[in-house]
């Protein structure tokens, strides 16, 4: 169980570096992204989140839902703490995911990855 919540207070720094640590350039913004893609990846994988929906939602042929992604950690929802865990993770990725495709379009780094925080917000 110890190794299951490892993750979860990583949601703070997640969303610092999605709002501030963004480069300038199109080029340098998606391979940052990209790297922190990555990070979300490894940190949902700690949380031990079934594989198959990882790689879905990594691969946009699923969404987790901003439905999901709205409610506070601890929300009285029944969820066990591995599960709130992974909810941070996976609406983060989908956050990233999001940015990476508005970014690669041409839209400004920091525009891009608060457009797409708005849609697939961290939970707080």
């Amino acid at each position: 169980m110890r190794q299951r919540l490892r993750g979860l207070p990583f949601f703070a720094l997640t969303t610092l570096l999605l709002a501030l640590a963004l480069p300038a350039s199109a080029q340098d913004c998606v391979a940052g992204l990209q790297q922190q893609r990555l990070q979300f990846i490894d940190q949902a994988e700690l949380c031990e989140v079934d594989s198959g929906l990882l790689r879905s939602i990594d691969q946009g042929k699923e969404t987790f839902g901003r439905k999901h992604c709205v409610r506070p950690i601890g929300y009285s929802g029944g969820l066990d703490a591995p599960t709130e865990c992974a909810r941070v993770h996976l609406c983060a990725l989908e956050a990233n995911n999001c940015a990476i495709r508005l970014a690669r379009g041409g839209m400004d780094c920091r525009v891009a990855m608060n457009a797409c925080l708005a849609r697939f917000p961290v939970p707080p």
